[in-house]
């Protein structure tokens, strides 16, 4: 077997108690090389590196007084650090699938605890063109059961737009009638690739808030 990441051929010792165990996919080199969150000082709720621990960093305080309704909690699995911008460069826009893998292989979440599991969506046109969504794939890897009702028209890619010129766009997110109903009194988890205004992700919470759900958290596979 070789590292799904570097290619590298994969040691593996095996006795009698590896038969039990899950194959691993990486390298330990890779593993720490892309390992979760650091130690550094970051904002308690989006986990934001700040100069020292904060309940709330200047990005949340603004979201906070820009939207309504805000997400219950925040789980990071990645600090974006240069190894994991290559991995994610790989992933969206070098189509590299295999990656999917990668990242599901750090995720640790309980989703049984959710009424439903939503992924933020992406635009047919984008989805023609990379051939899958970069959230849905990694579920899938974790065999999550999730719900596809969030819908967008958006086609240019949120990271070519400003802070204020996300702001300044009308609701990007919608869902069909008939997806509506389910939303009420759910529990949910949203989740997001990677989390860097925040904007974006908190069209869709509004969105959702607006057809009465009970609970939103949102996973975030890094935070940039």
């Amino acid at each position: 077997m070789i590292c799904l990441y570097c290619h590298s051929p994969l040691s593996q010792h095996v006795d009698i108690f590896s038969l039990f165990q899950k194959s691993s996919i990486i390298c330990h080199t890779c593993e720490k090389k892309l390992s979760p969150l650091s130690d550094s000082p970051t904002c308690k709720r989006c986990a934001n590196k700040t100069e020292e621990a904060v309940d709330l960093c200047e990005s949340c305080l603004f979201l906070s007084q820009s939207f309504k309704h805000l997400p219950n909690q925040i789980i990071t699995v990645f600090d974006y650090n240069k190894e994991v911008q290559q991995l994610f460069h790989r992933y969206k826009f070098v189509n590299d699938a295999a990656m999917s893998e990668v990242i599901a292989h750090f995720i640790n979440v309980d989703f049984k605890k959710y009424d439903l599991v939503i992924p933020i969506p992406i635009s047919n046109k984008r989805l023609e063109e990379r051939t899958y969504n970069q959230v849905s794939l990694v579920l899938d890897q974790l065999n999550v059961n999730y719900s596809d009702i969030l819908k967008t028209n958006k086609v240019k890619r949120q990271s070519e737009l400003t802070k204020a010129e996300r702001l300044r766009e009308k609701q990007i997110f919608f869902m069909h009638e008939g997806d509506k109903e389910r939303v009420y009194g759910a529990n949910i988890l949203l989740v997001d690739d990677i989390y860097t205004t925040g904007i974006t992700v908190h069209q869709a919470i509004q969105e959702l808030y607006a057809h009465n759900c009970k609970n939103i958290d949102l996973l975030t596979f890094s935070r940039s």
